[in-house]
């Protein structure tokens, strides 16, 4: 299991994912983040965009 690195839950859930938040305004961009996420956390990143 993994910690999401914005609220820190523990959860089987967690996943490690290119960032929500520059992948929607930069999609063409090929250098985004590596982020550790909850699906909450990452719907909320996305959602910021």
């Amino acid at each position: 299991m993994q910690t999401c690195q914005t609220c820190g839950v523990t959860a089987a859930a967690v996943e490690t994912m290119l960032d929500p938040f520059t992948t929607a305004l930069w999609p063409e961009n090929d250098d985004h983040e590596q982020m550790t996420l909850c699906p909450l956390c990452a719907r909320d990143r996305y959602e910021e965009s």
